[in-house]
């Protein structure tokens, strides 16, 4: 299961170029710490929803409960707009739930 956290950093420095282009490599600092900050929990869900113990439902609720968590620290500093840092964050959490999903 730690091939998928290394996955989900890797689609962070993706989402990074296609939806922050001026602040990537902020972004990418920001976004690891996000996937960092949450990931004894994801694999603790992801164990969940893998033996069934948790619905796909439960499972997505979880992970957008996490939010909150993403400070964007870098892209603040930055002056990034609150909507963009938004959108970027809303898109790690739906790649999240995209990959576990396929596991």
């Amino acid at each position: 299961m730690a091939i998928i956290i290394d996955d989900l950093k890797n689609d962070v420095v993706e989402l990074a170029k296609s939806t922050v282009q001026n602040y990537v490599s902020e972004a990418i600092i920001d976004g690891k710490a996000f996937i960092d900050t949450i990931e004894d929990d994801l694999l603790v869900w992801m164990t969940g929803y893998a033996e069934g113990k948790m619905t796909k439902e439960e499972m997505e609720s979880l992970i957008r409960g996490k939010k909150d968590l993403a400070e964007m620290k870098a892209l603040k500093q930055k002056g990034l707009a609150k909507v963009k840092i938004d959108q970027f964050v809303n898109g790690i959490i739906d790649q999240t739930i995209s990959r576990i999903l396929k596991v």
